[in-house]
This record gives C-alpha cells, structure tokens and sequence, in this order.
C-alpha cells in the first residue's frame, strides 16, 4: 500500500511491469525446479544444443530485468518516500532481494568479465595460466593410486540425488546405477579433512590458493553430461585424466565451444567452461579426473578486483551455501 501514494511516471511504471515480467521467468523456474525437481522433460544432447544458446540467453536477460526491477524500485523509494526509518529499511530489503538469488549480480559480473577477457575454449599455454599443472602431471601415479584405493572399498554417490537444479544433467540408468559421481576434496577454499587419510598427497597438492574447488570426477560407463555453462567467469576448469579406458578406438571426451578434447592418463587440459560444453563416455568403463576450479591469473588490477569480487561473493552466498550443504549430504559414502 504504501508505494500506491507514489508519484511514479509512467515511463518509470513501465520499466517496472517489463522488468517484473521478463525477471518472473527465472524467478518461477527456480522455484519450480526446487519443488518439483523430477518435472524436468529428458532432452538429448542433440535436442539441447538446438535451443541451449537462446535458454542461455533468456536467463541473462531475466535476471538483468530482475536487477533493473530493484534497482528502480530502490530510486523511488529513495526519491519519494517521506519517512527516514522506512526508507532505510526498504532499502536494505530490496538490496537483499537484489544480492540473496546470486544470479543477477554474477550475471552481470560474467558479462563484464566477457567483454574484458577474450579466450579460446581450451587454453592452449596451460603452465601460464595454471603454473601447477606439471605438479600435477608429475604426481599422476600418486593420485592415481590414492583415488584406486579408495573407490576400491567405497561407493561414491551420484552427484544428482541432492541437486534438484541439476537433477538432469547427466544421462543415467537406473538399473545398472550408471551415473556421473563426484568426491569432493576442496569447496570454497577449503579442504575436507575428513579425507585427508585416504588422500594425503593429492589434499597437500590441492592446497594452492589458486585452487578454489578440487573433487574427482567419474564418468560411469556409457553416461554422457548434457550441454550445459558454467556459473562463473573468473574460474578456468583443470582437468587431470586419471583413469581414461579406451575401447574399439572409443575414448571418453569433452565437447566444449564446438572443440573436441580426449583426455589422456597423467596430462592435464583447461578450458573455459563459460561456452557451452558437454561430456560423453562410450565405453564399458568408468572415466575418472581430477576437476580443479582455478582462479584465473594474468588480469590487469581492475579485472583482477572483479574476480576476487565474484570469488568472495560466491563463496559467502546463502544460497551457494545451501547448494554445497546437499553436496556434503550427496557425497556420503557407503561401505
């Protein structure tokens, strides 16, 4: 009631009505994913890449609309309302509601991150960007062994069951419990010491503050991960292949911006995961790599402050805390 004894011109309350419109459609696909997650039509890969670049595309749009929506809001209130307590704290409301979701401030932090840094999908000088990459190629065998060992009397769990919004990444059979699985090692920053027994020299090789997150992530046979983007700019994606089977000519491989990679046992690749890639294994057995989230390096100060921006931001979100919170309950292991 209280905005109805406004003065807002009429160009201002149609710039609110569009932008409500237009934000209210990732506002409602995100609630309806979070209630009902098992909804989700089964695509194949070939369907999503017909229409992937426009759903990209709405969902930027979206919630830029959602931030214009509070930002005018934030103008009026600020411009009109009389009362000093309610003006404070409508303010500090609608700031929330601009912050809370995360995605419309990354948004717009990906956008300006793409208009500075212009890379290829795969980053062909890997030691520049990421110096600890021959650290990692040199202590293959360990890692291999440490991960061996473990999955030998463990089961790691998929990474769907606790992520509605991803509840359909990957291709599954329910059957044969074929999955994509991840262990994670490192979130935000930090090390799960809980595994530091089973992993003690690939935690000490993660502990790299260029290492943002760091899990293992396996492939089961014949499972493919649809088309998809990342969440955010200022990471690049290291991959270390530790188990590759190859069979008939067949090698697991990642499809990203239209180039194809197959990974290899012991080398590391990085690539930019901002363009749409996807992932598939034709084989009978299972991929495994090491997935590291690396911050990018080499950025002017500017570029680099937005980064470390983005980085502080996503790892003190609510809502990204939730997220990891299921992680931590998906990643339970059973004997």
């Amino acid at each position: 009631m209280l905005f109805l004894k406004y003065k807002i011109s009429k160009p201002i309350l149609i710039i609110l009505i569009i932008s409500l419109v237009i934000s209210l459609f990732n506002i409602f696909r995100l609630v309806s994913f979070l209630l009902f997650p098992n909804i989700n039509i089964q695509y194949s890969t070939s369907e999503i890449l017909k229409y992937i670049n426009y759903e990209v595309a709405s969902q930027f749009i979206s919630w830029f609309f959602y931030l214009v929506f509070f930002i005018v809001l934030i103008y009026i209130n600020i411009t009109q309302t009389k009362n000093v307590v309610y003006k404070v704290l409508l303010t500090i409301i609608f700031v929330i509601l601009i912050f809370l979701p995360i995605f419309p401030v990354l948004n717009l932090i990906n956008i300006l991150l793409m208009i500075i840094i212009d890379n290829p999908p795969f980053i062909k000088d890997i030691n520049s960007h990421f110096p600890s990459n021959e650290l990692f190629e040199n202590n293959y065998d360990t890692i291999k062994k440490e991960f061996t060992n473990y999955n030998t009397n463990k089961q790691i769990e998929c990474f769907r069951h606790n992520n509605p919004l991803l509840s359909n990444i990957d291709t599954i059979d329910e059957n044969k419990d074929y999955c994509w699985r991840t262990l994670y090692l490192k979130k935000k920053g930090i090390t799960d010491n809980n595994l530091s027994k089973e992993f003690p020299n690939t935690i000490q090789l993660i502990n790299n503050p260029q290492i943002h997150n760091a899990f293992f992530s396996i492939l089961d046979p014949n499972v493919e991960i649809k088309p998809h983007i990342g969440y955010y700019k200022g990471y690049l994606r290291y991959h270390l292949g530790v188990i590759i089977p190859s069979e008939d000519n067949l090698k697991p491989y990642i499809i990203c911006g239209g180039e194809k990679y197959e990974w290899k046992e012991g080398k590391g690749v990085l690539f930019d995961d901002m363009f749409v890639h996807y992932v598939n294994n034709p084989t009978n057995k299972q991929r495994v790599v090491l997935y590291l989230d690396v911050k990018r390096s080499n950025l002017n100060g500017i570029t680099d402050a937005l980064v470390e921006f983005g980085n502080y931001y996503i790892e003190n979100s609510l809502l990204i805390n939730l997220f990891i919170k299921n992680q931590h309950i998906q990643n339970s292991l059973q004997e």
